[in-house]
């Protein structure tokens, strides 16, 4: 093996000596040095590893969140919509009030038109009938202020006579 170490220029003492300084080294290293650097390192994973999921909790709050404010417009919106249901409700009934607050009101006053008209009908008939009397009366006057002949009486009187008779046998002479 001398000879392989040798045509490959290596020197067993030397690389013997190597190795174990290599070991020694690499001891030190890992009682001193890796101990805090894997510790550091450690550190750093655990960092990473709690800032990931710190932000995938965070993550989960927002969906949570972004279901909840979906939530509350759908129930915001079904409450106006609601809300809007009720108040047409409210207005047709104020509708319907109103109309049958001013059907009444034309009733009434429709009542009262025709219980003036008729007032006014039986004034009108009450004062036809006295127009009528006066005419009666001036027309009396007239026919008295004229003086009657025996022949004009005798007319009068048979005039009077056939109107009576046509009344009596309800016919009708002109």
């Amino acid at each position: 093996m001398q000879e392989i170490f040798d045509s490959l220029g290596i020197d067993f003492k030397q690389l013997i000596t190597t190795v174990f300084g290599f070991a020694i080294f690499f001891w030190i290293m890992k009682k001193f040095a890796f101990g805090p650097f894997m510790q550091l390192l450690e550190d750093r994973r655990e960092t990473i590893s709690s800032t990931f999921q710190r932000l995938e909790d965070e993550r989960r709050e927002i969906d949570e969140s972004k279901a909840e404010y979906r939530n509350l417009i759908d129930n915001i919106a079904d409450e106006r919509h609601k809300q809007l249901q009720e108040g047409l409700q409210e207005a047709k009934k104020l509708a319907a009030d109103v109309q049958q607050e001013a059907r009444g009101k034309a009733e009434n006053i429709i009542r009262r038109a025709e219980e003036s008209a008729a007032r006014e009908i039986a004034q009108a008939k009450v004062e036809l009938k006295n127009y009528m009397v006066d005419l009666s009366i001036q027309s009396a006057e007239l026919a008295l202020k004229e003086t009657i002949t025996d022949e004009g009486h005798r007319r009068i009187i048979r005039k009077y006579i056939e109107e009576l008779g046509s009344v009596e046998t309800g016919r009708s002479e002109v």
